[in-house]
């Protein structure tokens, strides 16, 4: 996919596909404690597919995994707008939220992950905590 990108770097549907890939395999990375290539993968995710929630949401997690607290929720935010519907969007922005002490805004970012999402257990929970 490597060699893809690089010879056709306009060919978009090739650079969505590797965005993704890094995304997850970054999320990979950073469990197996290795998050200094887990923030490269986000950061080339996002270099190759700016429009990518996913990308953002692997952004996000890193930062949030070293207590980049402000650049998470921004991170968060983008990947929430990116893709309202994703729900572990409105999850993490909202713990990030909570991290900080910001409790009302974390229940908001819980009430707008629950609209997408009613009966989501995580969510629910995280609604009852805070």
């Amino acid at each position: 996919m490597n060699t893809i990108v690089a010879k056709f770097p306009n060919y978009r549907p090739a650079a969505m596909v590797l965005s993704e890939f890094l995304a997850h395999r970054s999320a990979y990375l950073l469990e197996a404690g290795r998050a200094p290539f887990a923030l490269a993968d986000a950061e080339r995710a996002i270099r190759l597919d700016p429009g990518s929630g996913a990308a953002h949401r692997a952004l996000a997690t890193v930062r949030r995994s070293r207590k980049q607290l402000t650049e998470a929720i921004g991170s968060f935010e983008k990947a929430t707008a990116l893709e309202p519907r994703n729900w572990r969007n409105h999850l993490g922005l909202a713990e990030t939220l909570l991290e900080l002490g910001r409790v009302e805004d974390a229940r908001v970012a819980v009430v707008a992950g629950l609209e997408v999402h009613p009966f989501n257990d995580e969510l629910r929970a995280l609604m009852r905590e805070s």
